[in-house]
């Protein structure tokens, strides 16, 4: 099961909020301690801890056998008593863009009462407010099949998540950042797992060691996480693998965007932008189409934008020359 410390941890991802966050935007690492995640450094920049750290995955292993609920921080009863612990993952975009994770595990167990390995939990390295490192859970599973285990056994186990957008308006890039975010593939990653600016220009690097010492993905550790709305006149229907508007409008000035993300009760995000602009062109138009955008520095460290979202207006809205623009958007997303 996928846990809320994930969908904080994808919030904060999306959209940053200042340093008074309430604590339900908190994460809370594997010893019940809540975690303030989110920053504003001098520039401005709003900065998710969580993408500023350490994104090397991690898994625990217990004996719990309580069923998993989507408020768990930690494991029921982890196991400790291991060594040689060996943890490998792949991270695949399938052909409908949902993000498949794939980790395994392999360990020796040292205690020396036999046991029953029964539930297992992925877990990730943040940095807070307070540049202090913690773990967090972000899944825990049941295992269908538990593992029992003697003294010097060697044992083995493979757990696989399966994130997808429940919103239309989620387009491929978004997916590809997804997946960046949760683990980091290489450098050679094939070209599912690249994003496109919104010139068309292919960045298939996911994977950056920018600061010697730290296995950081370029996309995910050196991202701002600024928010842009763009607006234009196309109507061709959206699609997944859009990353531009179909007819984008630039002849604009004055543009403000205010991003406002909220986690319900249900574990939705919520993400609202609203921009406003005036416009400047000579001739009358009919904005149609809308598009959110999220800059990223790519492994180089160069920052660009890419189109997250694309969907068309429902009720378009006709300008002319010297007339402010007000549009807002909301996307709803769940992870599974």
């Amino acid at each position: 099961m996928i846990l809320r410390n994930y969908y904080v941890w994808a919030k904060n991802s999306w959209a940053g909020v200042s340093k008074a966050t309430a604590s339900p935007e908190n994460l809370i690492d594997v010893d019940g301690t809540k975690r303030a995640v989110l920053w504003n450094n001098s520039n401005n920049n709003t900065y998710a801890s969580p993408n500023y750290s350490h994104s090397k995955l991690g898994v625990v292993a217990g004996v719990g056998t309580t069923s998993p609920k989507e408020d768990d921080y930690k494991l029921e009863e982890q196991l400790l008593t291991l060594s040689n612990v060996s943890i490998s993952s792949n991270t695949v975009v399938d052909k409908d863009y949902k993000i498949h994770i794939i980790v395994t595990y392999s360990a020796v167990y040292t205690g020396e009462t036999d046991t029953v390995i029964s539930e297992v939990g992925i877990t990730k390295d943040i940095c807070d407010l307070n540049v202090s490192y913690a773990t967090v859970l972000l899944t825990r599973q049941i295992l269908a099949s538990p593992i029992a285990v003697s003294n010097g056994d060697s044992f083995a186990f493979q757990t696989e998540i399966v994130l997808a957008p429940n919103s239309e308006d989620v387009l491929r890039n978004y997916m590809a950042w997804g997946a960046a975010a949760w683990a980091y593939p290489s450098i050679s990653s094939p070209t599912p797992l690249g994003l496109y600016k919104t010139d068309g220009t292919a960045c298939p690097s996911l994977y950056s060691n920018y600061y010697s010492g730290y296995e950081d993905t370029g996309y995910n550790n050196h991202i701002h996480t600024d928010i842009g709305m763009i607006i234009g006149t196309g109507t061709k229907a959206v699609d997944v693998t859009d990353y531009s508007l179909e007819e984008q409008v630039t002849d604009l000035i004055g543009g403000r965007t205010n991003v406002i993300s909220v986690l319900d009760e249900n574990n939705d995000i919520h993400i609202t932008v609203t921009s406003t602009c005036m416009y400047t062109g000579e001739e009358d138009i009919t904005i149609t189409e809308v598009g959110i955008t999220k800059s990223l520095w790519q492994a180089r460290g160069n920052s660009s934008s890419y189109l997250m979202s694309r969907s068309l207006l429902s009720a378009p809205i006709s300008v002319k020359t010297g007339d402010a623009i007000t549009v807002q958007k909301e996307i709803v997303f769940r992870a599974n």
